[in-house]
């Protein structure tokens, strides 16, 4: 349905708007799927710990993947911006719409995806943004001592337990 309106030459920003979009969901996937991922078993494996470690690798990786998605966030909303004035506006206004151009319900359903992906109160781009920014957080190395401190404390008080006369009767002396 985009393709009649968008073969304009006055179109070009917005071609190259789908572009830049393509490109970072190309990135994206990359970082996600192929880079984040080996994080992910890291801390699958040592916790907030393993992550605090890496963290001189992970930040930036962080930093470039809160980068990709803020660009693709803003060439969304140019091409979500072309259509509605190439396509939702024109058409109000009575003018003519090249074609091909999207049913009523094709638009519906866009409108729909834009808001919650782009621009809706809660949409997926900002909770994204967000989880990210909150990754970085928790795996700042200023928390390290925090986290070694617990660690400590529930090793103390895992011996304790073990040592315990409530444990050694239930598990015997064979512990």
């Amino acid at each position: 349905g985009w393709a009649g309106p968008s073969r304009e030459p006055q179109q070009q920003e917005t071609r190259e708007n789908l572009l830049v979009a393509v490109e970072c969901l190309y990135d994206l996937l990359y970082l996600l799927g192929e880079v984040l991922l080996h994080f992910h078993r890291i801390s699958d494996s040592l916790g907030d710990y393993g992550m605090i470690r890496v963290s001189l690798w992970l930040h930036p990786c962080l930093d470039s993947v809160i980068e990709k998605v803020q660009r693709l966030q803003t060439s969304l909303k140019g091409l979500s911006k072309a259509v509605d004035t190439e396509l939702v506006i024109a058409k109000a206004r009575g003018r003519t719409v090249k074609k091909p151009l999207p049913s009523d319900r094709m638009s519906s359903r866009a409108h729909a995806a834009v808001e919650r992906a782009l621009v809706g109160q809660d949409c997926h781009l900002s909770a994204l943004l967000h989880t990210l920014e909150e990754l970085k957080t928790r795996s700042s190395p200023e928390r390290l001592p925090h986290v070694v401190e617990g660690l400590g404390d529930a090793c103390v008080q895992l011996q304790n337990v073990l040592t315990s006369p409530q444990f050694r009767a239930r598990v015997g002396d064979s512990f």
